[in-house]
Protein backbone atom coordinates (compact mmCIF):
# COMPACT_ATOMS: atom_id res chain seq x y z
CA UNK A 1 0.00 0.00 0.00
CA UNK A 2 1.39 3.32 -0.99
CA UNK A 3 2.41 5.18 2.23
CA UNK A 4 0.84 8.31 1.03
CA UNK A 5 -2.32 6.78 1.11
CA UNK A 6 -2.00 5.04 4.56
CA UNK A 7 -1.19 8.61 5.69
CA UNK A 8 -4.70 9.70 4.43
CA UNK A 9 -6.32 6.94 5.74
CA UNK A 10 -5.06 7.23 9.47
CA UNK A 11 -6.91 10.59 10.12
CA UNK A 12 -8.99 8.88 12.27
CA UNK A 13 -6.17 8.07 14.79
CA UNK A 14 -5.03 11.46 16.03
CA UNK A 15 -6.89 14.16 17.87
CA UNK A 16 -8.50 17.24 16.42
CA UNK A 17 -5.79 19.56 18.11
CA UNK A 18 -2.82 17.88 16.26
CA UNK A 19 -1.04 20.06 13.59
CA UNK A 20 -0.91 19.16 9.89
CA UNK A 21 1.60 17.95 7.72
CA UNK A 22 2.84 18.38 4.87
CA UNK A 23 1.28 16.39 1.99
CA UNK A 24 2.95 13.73 0.37
CA UNK A 25 3.18 13.24 -3.30
CA UNK A 26 0.94 10.86 -5.02
CA UNK A 27 -1.22 10.03 -8.47
CA UNK A 28 -3.32 12.94 -9.12
CA UNK A 29 -6.30 10.57 -8.50
CA UNK A 30 -5.55 9.84 -5.29
CA UNK A 31 -5.12 13.14 -3.87
CA UNK A 32 -7.27 14.01 -0.77
CA UNK A 33 -9.41 16.83 -1.63
CA UNK A 34 -8.53 20.98 -0.61
CA UNK A 35 -10.27 20.37 2.71
CA UNK A 36 -9.02 18.05 3.87
CA UNK A 37 -5.74 17.90 6.30
CA UNK A 38 -2.92 15.10 6.84
CA UNK A 39 -2.40 14.58 10.28
CA UNK A 40 0.12 12.04 10.37
CA UNK A 41 2.46 10.11 8.31
CA UNK A 42 2.99 6.48 9.22
CA UNK A 43 5.61 3.56 7.79
CA UNK A 44 3.77 0.31 7.38
CA UNK A 45 6.69 -2.66 7.18
CA UNK A 46 5.36 -5.92 7.08
CA UNK A 47 3.76 -8.62 4.53
CA UNK A 48 1.31 -8.38 1.22
CA UNK A 49 0.03 -11.84 1.76
CA UNK A 50 -1.39 -13.35 -1.42
CA UNK A 51 -3.07 -16.69 -2.59
CA UNK A 52 -2.61 -18.50 -5.91
CA UNK A 53 -6.64 -18.57 -6.78
CA UNK A 54 -8.53 -19.55 -10.23
CA UNK A 55 -9.44 -17.14 -12.55
CA UNK A 56 -13.02 -15.58 -12.51
CA UNK A 57 -14.94 -17.44 -15.21
CA UNK A 58 -11.87 -19.77 -16.47
CA UNK A 59 -11.07 -22.52 -13.54
CA UNK A 60 -8.28 -23.62 -15.79
CA UNK A 61 -5.87 -20.38 -15.28
CA UNK A 62 -4.91 -19.04 -12.11
CA UNK A 63 -3.70 -15.96 -10.83
CA UNK A 64 -1.81 -14.48 -7.52
CA UNK A 65 -4.74 -12.43 -5.51
CA UNK A 66 -3.94 -10.19 -2.40
CA UNK A 67 -5.56 -11.63 0.24
CA UNK A 68 -4.78 -9.18 3.08
CA UNK A 69 -1.74 -6.70 4.44
CA UNK A 70 -0.45 -7.23 8.00
CA UNK A 71 1.88 -4.55 8.61
CA UNK A 72 3.24 -2.60 11.47
CA UNK A 73 2.86 1.06 11.11
CA UNK A 74 5.47 3.57 12.93
CA UNK A 75 5.67 7.30 13.20
CA UNK A 76 8.08 9.39 12.01
CA UNK A 77 10.09 8.73 15.51
CA UNK A 78 10.58 5.05 14.66
CA UNK A 79 7.76 4.20 17.21
CA UNK A 80 4.79 1.36 16.62
CA UNK A 81 1.73 3.53 16.24
CA UNK A 82 -0.37 0.79 14.84
CA UNK A 83 -1.14 -2.23 12.90
CA UNK A 84 -2.94 -2.27 9.21
CA UNK A 85 -4.08 -5.72 8.20
CA UNK A 86 -6.93 -7.06 6.40
CA UNK A 87 -10.77 -4.83 5.87
CA UNK A 88 -8.35 -2.63 4.60
CA UNK A 89 -8.00 -1.53 8.25
CA UNK A 90 -5.44 0.59 10.33
CA UNK A 91 -5.49 0.22 14.26
CA UNK A 92 -4.00 2.48 16.42
CA UNK A 93 -2.36 1.72 19.50
CA UNK A 94 -5.03 2.62 21.43
CA UNK A 95 -7.34 0.28 19.86
CA UNK A 96 -8.85 2.82 17.48
CA UNK A 97 -9.29 2.14 13.73
CA UNK A 98 -10.20 3.08 10.31
CA UNK A 99 -11.71 0.13 7.57
CA UNK A 100 -11.43 1.64 3.93
CA UNK A 101 -12.85 1.57 0.77
CA UNK A 102 -11.02 1.41 -2.60
CA UNK A 103 -12.22 4.57 -4.00
CA UNK A 104 -9.22 4.85 -6.74
CA UNK A 105 -6.54 2.66 -7.94
CA UNK A 106 -2.99 3.74 -9.32
CA UNK A 107 -0.44 1.50 -10.68
CA UNK A 108 2.99 1.08 -9.62
CA UNK A 109 5.81 3.73 -10.91
CA UNK A 110 7.56 -0.25 -11.73
CA UNK A 111 5.44 -1.80 -14.44
CA UNK A 112 6.93 -5.51 -12.86
CA UNK A 113 5.40 -4.77 -9.60
CA UNK A 114 2.55 -7.21 -8.24
CA UNK A 115 -0.73 -5.20 -8.82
Amino acid sequence: MNRACLALLCLACLPAAAAPVSLPGVPANLEAPEDQVVLLKALGKGKQVYVCKAKAGDASQFEWTLERPDADLTGEDGARIGKHYAGPTWEAADGSRVTGQVQQRADAPDRSAIP
